[in-house]
């Protein structure tokens, strides 16, 4: 079984657009998140794989990025209802460590 579509979740948007524009990914629009989630997709096909790499978005309240475990929760929850992922990532970046964790690993239909 190949992969075929995976999701990439990156809290900070300064974090994520470096990996958007290595891929050449573009914004999703309408967004395909539920409800008034503030999350960000960039879409497009990599490798004959659909990539999704998404940001918990911005705080309306306060106009900077959502972070923590609340957003990605909820970030994580709606990319997954929104594709059929084979892989989802989370991808942390810490000031002394990079790491990118395997969440979840699906079964597709």
């Amino acid at each position: 079984m190949s992969v075929q579509t995976i999701a990439v979740i990156i809290a900070m948007e300064a974090e994520a657009m470096p990996l958007v524009e290595h891929l050449g990914l573009k914004k999703v629009e309408p967004s395909p998140f539920a409800g008034p989630l503030p999350a960000v997709c960039y879409s497009g096909a990599v490798n004959g794989a659909a990539v999704h790499v998404c940001t918990n978005g911005k705080s309306p309240a306060f106009g900077v990025d959502c972070v923590g475990t609340v957003p990605a929760a909820l970030t994580a929850y709606g990319i997954l209802q929104a594709v059929a992922t084979l892989v989802h990532f989370s991808a942390q970046l810490k000031p002394c460590l990079k790491r990118i964790r395997i969440l979840h690993t699906l079964n597709t239909p």
